[in-house]
């Protein structure tokens, strides 16, 4: 919360989430740049999720919300179901582009499956 670090650090999480609401109303450039970083953020933990995988096991993420900018979003902030395929060649996972599987929880949540790529 609060990537762009604009908010006092003693401030809660209601007043990050509102913060960001807010940019995505009044400034668009800013709220892009903390989507980008909270993209950021998602691949690293993903990139982590793929290197620990053995090669053609299938990694699971549970409870993925929307960007905050999304009309429905009401927690942190996410990324949005497409954003999946096009890290795989932003962020170089190691993954087969064709395994991804999209279940929604309880919208805008979601869960995502997919494949890390073999050895072969």
């Amino acid at each position: 919360m609060d990537p762009l670090h604009i908010l006092p650090l003693d401030s809660t999480s209601l007043q990050k989430k509102f913060s960001s609401q807010k940019l995505c109303k009044t400034d668009a450039a800013m709220a892009a740049r903390e989507q980008k970083i909270q993209e950021d953020w998602f691949a690293s933990w993903i990139l982590e999720l793929i290197r620990i995988a053995k090669p053609g096991a299938y990694v699971l993420i549970e409870t993925t919300d929307s960007p905050i900018c999304s009309e429905n979003q009401f927690t942190w902030g996410g990324v949005d179901k497409s954003w999946f395929t096009s890290a795989v060649m932003t962020y170089d996972f190691d993954v087969d582009i064709d395994s991804f599987v999209f279940a929604d929880e309880k919208p805008p949540r979601y869960n995502t499956m997919f494949r890390k790529k073999t050895n072969s």
